[in-house]
């Protein structure tokens, strides 16, 4: 509803002026209905009246005009004796909802509005790459919106509500939800926690990133936290419990990023949430007027789709009148203060074990009904100082002389965890590396079996990631010891050979696991899902193709359902199912499929997987069948099938790749184990006792 008040010329009264539902009263020289400037307090529109004779009027008058006022209609107050005034109370398309953004018709621009859909979680639509239509309003800011200008643009870049020019402090509760207390061994505190993060903290909702600082890498402690976040919208101080949500502007969703290592190292917490973009915020700001109560919203945390964090904020210690009222007292909070409530049990460092962000997680906080989806990708930050300074001012770093390792002793029995393997001396051309994290995949379990002949005994693995720690005496410059580095399957690469030249060929020329466009097909299949699999889906996917994932295990079809929202598969279909071989057909409108990718090894999926193909379809074989490669032959000469085989990529292709990784927000999925975990890693693998792809921890606990 719209309160607006009108000045009559003296003389003129109210009661001369005509009215009926259908006809406001009017301005009589003018014909229109006068507006005055807005008043913060009452969040209307006003002009200056009699505060007293005005309260004294709407509460006389208000019975006789309740009918009016339900119908959104007008009604008349009593005037003043000085000058007349008329009140109108009327409909209008009240805010509710509001969005800072930039559009699309102008990307140096920033707009301020209401999602035109009333219901949609913008944040959400924006992520699967949907459209999202705003409603355009006049201010620049959430803390003076203005009013409607009546047109309507569609969002480029969805912004956090506020400016960091706008927030000043913000203020955070901690150990604020009972169950988080619990899973943190701790007693509710008596009194509320607070700590401060600044406004630097503030990244704007997907596709901006969040940050990930040094100091979180080093131990891999950087740590998520879902919250709702309370914007102040007047002035407060020293105010009760009772009055404290009168100076409510609205809600939204924040993201508290910790460094979990340095807030236990400390009695204080601020260091460890204040690095820069440690405090996603957004998508919307949702007003007073909608959520009356904040006490019943449902609140979940994501981290890459699985639900890591599920709460209703009716878990609350201290309710939000609480909060404010002891944030004010004896201390202003001004307009745009933001205010973080706490964060409910499933944190990272919570869990057995324990989990962290790392570069290219995404984190979603779901707040519903009303706020919305707030998701961010984290990626590492990209300066180099805190680790690479300190070991390239030493030049070296301690390197014992013994270590752990995996080893194959025997074929076809479990690897051995030794404790005493001597460290390799790094040749002049070589780098040693300390290895963090170690990949299994089908070629592991082909070196298991012998059938690739590695003199034993072998440590297992051929995909470590770590940081360098000893270089050989010819190795170039570009490499330093401290940097943090993955090793990709590739033989003595050099960049400067002949071979080396052909093999960094442009994106797509080499591996077509990683279509470079949408020429070469528009339907494809993906048949195996598993770690390389659930991989094909989302990179087909995100490069505009049509994509079928099969497999004939429940496990598979799970993986596949479970990527992200915007990655998700056309059709995901059972192998063996009688149906599916119909309703591939009806997907492709019966000429088969354009290209199929078969990523596991069983023996008869990759001729399957043929019979599947339109003429002249191609088939990429990713997969070692213990019995070799079988297809029909009628099939594949009159059909002109094309059979290609790929294990390899190009280093060119493997450095687009990761920016497309993150650029697409494409997930693995991985199932971490310790050493401890991964001497019986093979038979484990071929029992399919996996998710995705394994992945052995270094030091994991």
């Amino acid at each position: 509803m719209l309160l607006t008040f009108q000045k009559f010329p003296p003389g003129l009264r109210p009661e001369s002026i005509p009215c009926s539902p259908a006809s406001p009263r009017r301005d009589p020289s003018s014909r229109t209905l006068l507006h005055g400037h807005q008043h913060a307090e009452a969040g209307l529109n006003i002009c200056s009246f009699n505060v007293a004779r005005l309260k004294s009027a709407i509460y006389k008058e208000l019975k006789a005009s309740i009918s009016w006022f339900l119908s959104s209609f007008i009604f008349i107050l009593s005037t003043s004796p000085i000058t007349s005034y008329a009140v109108y109370i009327m409909a209008s398309s009240a805010l509710q909802r509001l969005v800072r953004f930039v559009p699309r018709s102008s990307p140096s621009k920033i707009l301020i509005g209401q999602p035109a859909d009333k219901d949609i979680d913008v944040g959400a639509a924006l992520r699967k790459g949907q459209e999202v239509a705003v409603n355009v309003w006049s201010g620049s800011s959430v803390l003076s919106p203005g009013s409607s200008t009546g047109t309507t643009e569609t969002i480029d870049r969805v912004l956090s509500p506020l400016a960091q020019n706008e927030i000043g402090t913000i203020r955070c509760v901690g150990l604020n939800y009972r169950k988080h207390a619990a899973e943190c061994g701790l007693d509710p505190p008596a009194i509320p926690v607070i700590f401060m993060k600044p406004a630097t903290t503030i990244v704007d909702p997907w596709p901006a990133r969040g940050t990930i600082p040094k100091l979180s890498q080093v131990d891999e402690s950087g740590d998520y936290e879902a919250e709702l976040a309370v914007v102040i919208g007047k002035t407060a101080k020293n105010v009760s419990e009772a009055e404290a949500l009168d100076y409510v502007l609205g809600y939204t969703a924040a993201n508290d990023v910790s460094s979990r290592t340095q807030q236990l190292n400390q009695s204080q917490w601020s260091f460890s949430k204040s690095f820069d973009g440690a405090c996603p915020l957004g998508p919307t700001l949702v007003l007073k007027s909608l959520i009356t109560d904040p006490t019943k919203l449902h609140m979940r945390g994501l981290k890459n789709g699985e639900v890591y964090q599920e709460s209703g904020t009716d878990d609350l210690i201290f309710s939000v009148p609480k909060i404010i009222s002891w944030l004010s007292q004896g201390t202003t909070l001004p307009p745009g203060t933001v205010i973080v409530t706490g964060t409910p049990a499933g944190v990272g460092m919570g869990r057995t074990p324990k989990d962290a962000l790392r570069h290219g997680d995404e984190f979603a906080v779901e707040i519903l009904p009303h706020i919305g989806t707030l998701t961010n990708i984290f990626e590492d930050e990209k300066s180099g100082f805190m680790t690479k300074f300190i070991v390239r001012m030493s030049g070296h770093v301690t390197v014992p002389e013994t270590m752990k390792a995996l080893r194959l002793v025997e074929f076809h029995k479990n690897y051995r965890l030794l404790h005493d393997v001597p460290v390799p001396k790094p040749k002049p051309d070589e780098v040693l590396i300390r290895v963090a994290a170690a990949g299994f995949c089908h070629t592991d379990i082909m070196v298991y079996h012998g059938i690739t002949q590695v003199p034993l005994p072998f440590i297992g693995s051929h995909e470590p990631v770590g940081t360098i720690v000893g270089l050989g005496s010819d190795v170039s410059e570009i490499w330093h010891v401290g940097d943090r580095v993955g090793v990709t399957n590739f033989m003595d690469p050099c960049e400067g050979c002949n071979g080396c030249k052909w093999a960094m060929q442009g994106l797509g020329s080499l591996d077509p696991r990683f279509c470079d466009n949408r020429t070469m097909c528009e339907t494809i299949g993906i048949i195996g899902i598993g770690g390389l699999g659930v991989l094909g889906i989302q990179f087909a996917k995100a490069r505009g193709y049509r994509v079928v994932a099969i497999d004939n295990h429940e496990v598979g079809l799970k993986l596949a359902s479970g990527v992200p929202s915007h990655l998700q598969p056309d059709l995901t279909l059972k192998l063996n199912d009688p149906e599916t071989i119909q309703r591939i057909s009806d997907f492709t409108d019966g000429i088969g499929l354009d290209a199929a990718i078969v990523c596991t090894s069983d023996d008869d999926a990759n001729d399957w997987a043929a019979q599947r193909l339109q003429p002249r379809g191609v088939l990429v074989a990713a997969g070692f069948p213990e019995h070799g490669l079988k297809f029909d032959p009628m099939n594949l000469i009159l059909r002109e099938i094309v059979v290609k085989g790929t294990v390899h990529g190009s280093m060119s292709e493997t450095r687009e790749m990761i920016e497309f990784v993150v650029q697409h927000g494409i997930r693995s999925h991985l199932t971490l184990l310790t050493m401890e975990e991964a001497e019986d890693i093979a038979a484990k693998s071929e029992a399919r006792a996996f998710t995705g792809r394994p992945v052995v921890k270094i030091g994991m606990q």
